[in-house]
């Protein structure tokens, strides 16, 4: 079943987060507690979403303002489909449900974004997204 997470879903989505955010390059950065504070941010504010598919995927999005004009643009944040049930449609169902919400929200432009390490493009390309922009980071050294 596919539904808008509500505060009762936060242990669920708290611990989807943690596995999504250990398959980061940046995951020795991320901080439990930080963690814990954005997913309640995503289940309490109301230009935040997040949704659930079957309890085992999870998409979170947000709405901002086009920075180079006055549409609004909703924003994926973090998606996660456990290994187990990838390839069984959640994730397409899924980006339904983001896409279905930013409309509702008067949204013009949609962004997904993935991490270099993934396979993802071919997926957005099939969902009618293109390729915009690369990223590129460097990690600092730690100061003394």
């Amino acid at each position: 079943m596919l539904r808008q997470a509500t505060i009762a879903d936060w242990d669920l989505l708290f611990g989807m987060c943690v596995k999504f955010s250990q398959t980061l390059e940046l995951s020795p950065y991320i901080e439990p507690y930080s963690l814990q504070d954005l997913v309640t941010t995503f289940l309490t504010d109301e230009n935040k979403v997040v949704f659930i598919c079957d309890d085992v995927g999870m998409l979170a999005a947000c709405l901002t303002p086009f920075l180079l004009g006055t549409v609004l643009t909703a924003q994926e944040i973090a998606w996660w489909v456990e290994p187990e049930y990838r390839k069984q449609n959640i994730g397409q169902r899924l980006v339904e449900a983001y896409e279905e919400w930013a409309k509702s929200k008067g949204c013009r432009i949609i962004t997904m974004a993935c991490y270099a390490n993934n396979n993802l493009g071919p997926f957005y390309e099939k969902c009618g997204y293109s390729l915009n922009e690369l990223g590129y980071i460097k990690c600092l050294p730690s100061a003394l």
